[in-house]
């Protein structure tokens, strides 16, 4: 049996942006910490006070968030931790900021799997394309507990 031939009008990208929104199980946020303005150290509290919180410069956007490799164990000096890769995928939009390494993702809704609302993904990379169907987020998370909100 031939294969029917590929039509020249197709825009490949966008149907599998398509199938990709029916994978979009999460929205995220990406935080630039390099923004954060802090005042100086007040003994009274034991912390320095937020002057200027950081950035966010992607807000409530769907993605997926899957890890893509096995865990490494990473041992220090009395310490033990394991890093987790996982990758971001997103609906890329022309006004997207370049996303960098040490950006954060925060999970802020999820279908499936709510324990990822609590971890903190460091950007190690965005690899992009300007023929892409979704945008890539490549990060890594230690498991690190974002806090009890």
């Amino acid at each position: 049996m031939a294969l029917r031939p590929i039509p020249r009008d197709t825009d490949w990208p966008e149907e599998i942006l398509e199938l990709a929104r029916e994978e979009f199980w999460a929205t995220i946020d990406v935080i630039d910490p390099s923004t954060e303005k802090v005042g100086k150290y007040d003994p009274k509290t034991d912390s320095r006070p937020i002057i200027t919180p950081a950035a966010v410069v992607i807000e409530h956007r769907a993605a997926r968030v899957q890890h893509i490799r096995s865990g490494l164990d990473q041992g220090g000096s009395f310490e033990w931790g394991q890093k987790r890769p996982y990758r971001v995928q997103y609906e890329p939009r022309p006004d997207d900021p370049l996303i960098t390494k040490g950006m954060v993702v925060r999970v802020r809704t999820t279908r499936r799997n709510p324990v990822i609302l609590r971890y903190a993904f460091q950007v190690t990379g965005a690899p992009g394309s300007d023929h892409a169907a979704v945008g890539l987020i490549d990060t890594v998370s230690e498991y690190g507990v974002i806090g009890d909100e």
